[in-house]
């Protein structure tokens, strides 16, 4: 009996656990088995079905697409690199699970890179990932790479770069000269007595008042002749005459403004500067000099001034883009300023300088080496006055004792050139020449008694040392210490690592590389 019973609890047992077994194993009886399925890019492709097909679901619609068209098929669109799950759903109710790969045809893509940028570009699929690697020519071809990759919507990473050397070494020299030439000549007269007074003052002229004689009374008293001065003040004369004299028994005082004046101004400005392609580089050798500012008025405060600074000296501001084939384009704004008291003006009575300004801005393209004018000016402006006396300086023989003539004549010469040159770092040994590297500070005796400034006599390099200098941008260095000779040098400022000496005759004199002997 007891037997029965427990067979009948092992069936039983069997039964339950089989019962709730068999659910849990299929979590999705009705799904069939899965599938893979790879696409290209643009591609489609048609999937057969032994059921009927009711509807379709793609995970990802942006990477592909599926459409049912007709009961047992269904087409699949490959829209974009990537990878996806596309479910078909069946009227029985059962379902089936696609993976679909998208992937990009590489030898089509990598035949149209060829054809558009030659074979110096390699395309790799990674992870649904494009990546390319490899070299392009220049700036405009990683340009164009760039805006054709976008074209396509593939999803892409460029390991391109260009080769050669990226650091451009811009050179830019800023000329100017000026030239100025002033003529003129005025007359004037006083004369002046017990009883009576008179004069002749020319009239002034643009930008000066050559006569320079002022008659006006003296302050309090009656208006006498003996009351009025000729000129600021009593016994004085005009900054303006060039000339003076006078007769004190007659009251008698002629003033003669004649002048002539030239002048001469030369500007030159040569900073260079150094920039990775595509980035900006500034570089300014000058200083700030204040502004003060009115900030406004307030009740029983008054007006409040500020400082604000501004830069002034010689700005290079460039942008260099290496493109390829020794070529570089440059975005440069060179810009040399100075103080000027003619475009200076007042500020509650403090006076403020103006700034003269030279500046330009352009964009060119030229090759390593090459050198460019980008600006020029050429200005002449004359500029002659004759101010006279109406009839009077018009007379014959006496007509110049009443008029004032003046010519002024301005010329402005200007010009900006640029050079670039793609350039690469160089390899330190520690010695390099530097402006003024030679320079020894003098003893007492040197400066107190012999006024030396530094300590040896500066001499000219030998002339195959004074070519490598040319070599290396040194030929130009002056001032103290400059240059000297070099077996003159202490063993520890001796570069001679940079400049070889001299081979040595069997007379002990150093020979020089066109055969002269250089004395020792």
């Amino acid at each position: 009996m007891m037997t029965m019973r427990t067979e009948l609890r092992l069936v039983l047992l069997i039964l339950l656990t089989v019962g709730f077994v068999v659910p849990a194993g299929s979590a999705d009886p009705l799904l069939k088995d899965d599938h893979e399925l790879s696409l290209l890019v643009g591609r489609s492709h048609i999937v057969d079905s032994e059921h009927r097909v009711s509807s379709v679901i793609v995970a990802n619609p942006s990477v592909a697409d599926a459409e049912v068209i007709s009961p047992s098929q269904v087409v699949v669109y490959g829209k974009r690199l990537g990878s996806t799950d596309v479910i078909m759903q069946y009227e029985d109710g059962s379902s089936s699970r696609y993976y679909i790969d998208i992937l990009i045809d590489d030898s089509g893509l990598q035949d149209r890179l060829d054809s558009l940028f030659g074979r110096g570009i390699l395309v790799d699929a990674r992870d649904g990932v494009l990546v390319l690697k490899g070299n392009v020519n220049t700036v405009a071809d990683a340009t164009r790479l760039e805006d054709f990759m976008s074209a396509s919507g593939h999803s892409y990473v460029d390991m391109t770069s260009i080769p050669g050397v990226q650091q451009v070494l811009l050179k830019v020299r800023i000329a100017e000269v000026a030239r100025r030439g002033i003529r003129e000549l005025g007359f004037s007269a006083v004369v002046g007595g017990a009883s009576a007074f008179g004069g002749v003052q020319t009239p002034a002229t643009a930008g000066s008042a050559p006569g320079g004689v002022g008659i006006s009374p003296l302050a309090g008293g009656a208006i006498s002749p003996s009351r009025y001065v000729y000129q600021e003040g009593a016994n004085q004369v005009s900054s303006a005459a060039t000339l003076f004299g006078g007769v004190p028994a007659a009251d008698l005082a002629l003033y003669i403004r004649a002048l002539k004046q030239n002048n001469y101004v030369r500007i030159l400005a040569e900073p260079n500067l150094v920039a990775i392609s595509g980035e900006e580089a500034t570089f300014l050798v000058g200083g700030e000099f204040p502004i003060p500012v009115v900030q406004g008025t307030s009740v029983g405060v008054g007006s409040s001034i500020s400082v604000e600074y501004k830069e002034v000296g010689v700005r290079l501001r460039f942008r260099p883009e290496v493109l390829g084939e020794n070529r570089v384009r440059l975005q440069v704004a060179p810009e040399v300023s100075q103080l000027s008291d003619v475009y200076g003006t007042s500020v509650q009575g403090a006076n403020v300088p103006g700034v003269s300004t030279r500046r330009s801005s352009t964009v060119v393209e030229l090759r390593s080496g090459q050198t460019f004018a980008m600006a020029g000016l050429l200005e002449s402006k004359t500029e002659a006055t004759n101010a006279s006396i109406p009839l009077l300086g018009e007379l014959p023989f006496i007509g110049p004792l009443f008029r004032s003539v003046r010519y002024r004549e301005d010329q402005t010469e200007l010009v900006v050139l640029i050079t670039a040159e793609l350039v690469e770092p160089i390899d330190s040994v520690g010695s390099e020449p530097l402006p003024g590297f030679l320079h020894e500070r003098p003893d007492d005796w040197q400066f107190f008694v012999d006024g030396r400034i530094e300590g040896t006599v500066v001499a000219p390099l030998p002339p195959s040392q004074a070519a490598q200098a040319k070599k290396l941008g040194l030929d130009k260095l002056t001032g103290p210490g400059a240059w000297r000779r070099f077996d003159e040098l202490p063993e520890p400022a001796r570069p001679d690592l940079i400049l070889p000496a001299l081979p040595v005759s069997s007379d002990g004199a150093a020979a020089s590389s066109d055969g002269e002997e250089v004395s020792r």
